[in-house]
């Protein structure tokens, strides 16, 4: 029997019901993932490449470790004319010269860190401990060093050489610069209720600090009142440094020292947020704003700046315009101090802490490992592509695996490398998540590898369908029931939830209300969805309550209703199963899902009256009694008076809910008989019982 689904909302009138039409969208297919882009690339995890600004990957610079000894922090670094290195380590504390190979400790301090540093043109070298707020001189030679000041504050963070200056030490608890003269004679030049001067830089003849606290960017030139030039956002001014211009590159950030310092090993988390700000005259413009990525340190380039920071000890270059690469990613928590001389990188870092210096030429050799790529379900994973420009001597390799944790680890496959290197089927076992890991390599020196694009294919195995929720209605369920009348065509009928059937009645009843014309039919209507989108067909099958086998009642219904006359069927209480498959778009067979309904009678015998008694009492027409029903609620009785217009009666209860109700209904201004009275009584089934009486 066709039944024609045209309105619908939630069977419990609360929640859309969408899903309960044909779904028409496509089977699970071919998808494509394409990682293109700076932010693309940048998401993943380098070791030797950069990414530039364009959205290339490329090799990056060869930098070097160097024997530095242990160390938890290697706070700052500085390279002389002659080449050898100077670091500043904590804790303990240590001044380090490292000369090729070599490293010689020309100071120590067993107690605290040496956390700040600076060189003069002379060749000596300054370090200011913290805490201990002392500065002391060291020949480059070593041979000890000598106390130059002893500036009475808890640290020293910062140090800076100015020619016209001289220099300059920025301390905490109490915010202070010091300018400390040849003689060694020192003069407080700014002094504050911030916590600490935490960054230091001498740009021409100026001098500008940074402070913790309040995060302020201050002008604290020798002979002019201290001007503070920029209220930052963040607690603390990380790095300041100037360009070829004379632009000034400033970072601000707030660190989350203690979340920082849970993570030994660095592994990328988030420690705070930052921004990184060009200053020209007066005016300052916010280049990046890095959110989840504290910056730790800034340092010169020619039209830039470079930033280290707090996560996956990363090395940014970002020009006057906050175009940004990814210069460097170094294994290692953080990048505390960068310096760039003809080009060449000098980097100290913490958790470890290590001096890398950047060597002739590009890397020979570095990698790009992908985020975790997800399908959102179990996938089989086809081929992977790589886009890239190989000069010669230059190649790109990949390799990927897969698993089923969002975070690679555990019950993840092995690296498998593709047919042909560059582009290839995927050798990896079908997952939900899978990474791939382009290796880039060169044997000429500065050539290099560009990769633009990698581009990887996938199919979603097939997932079955779900069948949420299957209701069975009532015959009296009906809200309303329109059409030409008894066995006159087609018949529409609106259910609680909206729904709107339309079908033929197949033949008259008795009396022409709702309930009897839809006598025997039966309307069931089904919530089910595809987690790939794909067309479904509904297969019902009934059952009696108590028995096992199923009986086909229909096959390969497309809409998410049917109806059917169970006149056919024996009385008794019955399930209605639905199962949803989608074979129309799986042609292999498809998956299939299923639920069967509450249990719901089949009843064809009508109510029968108890009692129907007729009678004048002071000029009315009184009609009682009491009807009954062996199966069924009874929903409906009515009264016709000398073959007139069927009226409703009224339950005694006040309620028509029960398989025994009593009833009565007084018709006023009638005279005495003789009359013909009828009364009928409808069941929730639309079965019809009929009562007559004559009053003489």
């Amino acid at each position: 029997m066709k039944t024609t689904a045209r309105a619908i909302s939630a069977l419990t009138g609360a929640a859309a019901l969408a899903a309960l039409l044909s779904l028409t969208a496509g089977a699970a297919r071919t998808s494509f993932v394409a990682t293109a882009g700076f932010e693309e690339f940048a998401s993943g995890e380098g070791d030797g490449i950069a990414v530039t600004a364009d959205g290339s990957v490329e090799l990056g610079p060869s930098l070097s470790k160097l024997a530095v000894g242990a160390a938890g922090y290697v706070w700052d670094a500085t390279r002389a004319p002659d080449g050898r290195i100077y670091a500043v380590t904590g804790t303990p504390g240590a001044l380090v010269r490292i000369d090729g190979d070599e490293h010689t400790v020309l100071l120590s301090e067993e107690t605290a860190d040496l956390a700040a540093l600076a060189r003069a043109p002379d060749g000596r070298v300054f370090v200011g401990s913290a805490p201990g707020g002392v500065v002391t001189v060291v020949a480059p030679d070593g041979g000890g060093g000598n106390v130059l000041i002893e500036t009475g504050q808890g640290y020293i963070w910062c140090m800076e050489y100015s020619p016209a200056h001289g220099l300059l030490v920025g301390t905490g608890d109490a915010a202070r610069v010091y300018a400390v003269r040849a003689t060694g004679r020192a003069e407080t030049i700014f002094e504050s209720d911030e916590a600490s001067v935490t960054a230091l830089a001498a740009v021409g003849d100026r001098v500008l600090a940074g402070t913790a606290g309040e995060g302020l960017l201050v002008d604290v030139t020798p002979g002019q009142r201290p001007r503070v030039l920029f209220d930052s956002p963040y607690e603390e001014i990380t790095g300041i440094a100037s360009d070829a211009s004379g632009a000034v590159y400033f970072a601000a950030s707030t660190i989350a020292f203690e979340e920082m310092l849970d993570e030994p090993n660095g592994d990328g988390g988030s420690y705070g947020d930052g921004s990184l700000y060009r200053m020209e005259g007066d005016a300052v413009v916010e280049l990046w704003e890095a959110i989840g990525v504290p910056l730790t340190c800034v340092g010169p380039a020619a039209d830039g700046a470079l930033v280290g920071t707090a996560a996956n000890g990363r090395i940014h270059a970002l020009d006057r315009d906050g175009r940004r690469s990814v210069v460097a990613e170094l294994d290692t928590g953080e990048i505390l101090a960068i310096e760039s001389h003809d080009g060449r990188l000098l980097v100290a870092t913490g958790r470890p802490g290590g001096v890398f210096e950047e060597g002739r030429g590009g890397a020979a050799r570095g990698s790009l490992v992908s985020r975790a790529l997800d399908a959102g379900s179990g996938a089989r994973w086809g081929r992977l592509l790589v886009r890239a420009e190989t000069p010669r001597g230059t190649g790109v390799r990949a390799e990927t695996r897969s698993g089923n944790t969002e975070l690679p680890g555990e019950g993840w496959s092995e690296w498998a490398p593709l047919d042909d290197g560059g582009a290839g089927s995927v050798g990896s076992p079908a997952a939900r998540f899978l990474q791939w890991r382009l290796t880039l390599e060169s044997d000429r020196g500065g050539a290099t590898p560009t990769v633009r694009e990698v581009e990887l294919s996938f199919r979603n195995e097939n997932r079955p369908p779900r069948v949420r929720a299957v209701v069975v209605h009532d015959p009296a369920d009906a809200g309303a029931v329109t059409g030409p009348g008894l066995g006159q065509g087609m018949v529409s009928q609106r259910l609680p939830s909206g729904l709107e059937v339309t079908y033929s009645p197949g033949g008259p009843g008795e009396g022409g209300d709702l309930a009897s014309l839809i006598r025997g039919h039966r309307t069931a209507e089904w919530q089910a969805d595809d987690p790939d989108g794909d067309r479904l067909r509904f297969d019902l099958d009934v059952r009696p309550e108590t028995g096992e086998v199923w009986t086909s009642l229909a096959t390969d219904v497309e809409s998410a209703a049917y109806t059917w006359d169970t006149t056919s069927m024996p009385e008794g209480s019955y399930v209605l199963r639905v199962v949803a498959s989608d074979r129309a778009d799986n042609p292999s067979g498809g998956a299939a899902g299923e639920l069967s309904s509450a249990a719901f009678p089949v009843d064809h015998t009508p109510p029968r009256f108890a009692s129907a008694d007729v009678s004048l009492e002071n000029g009315s027409l009184v009609v009682e009694g009491v009807v009954e029903d062996a199966a069924s609620a009874v929903v409906i009785i009515e009264v016709a008076v000398d073959f007139g217009a069927w009226e409703r009666a009224f339950a005694s209860d006040g309620i028509l809910d029960s398989r025994r109700e009593a009833y009565r209904r007084v018709f006023d201004g009638i005279a005495g008989g003789p009359h013909a009275v009828a009364v009928r009584a409808v069941d929730r089934a639309g079965n019809v019982g009929v009562a007559r009486r004559a009053m003489e």
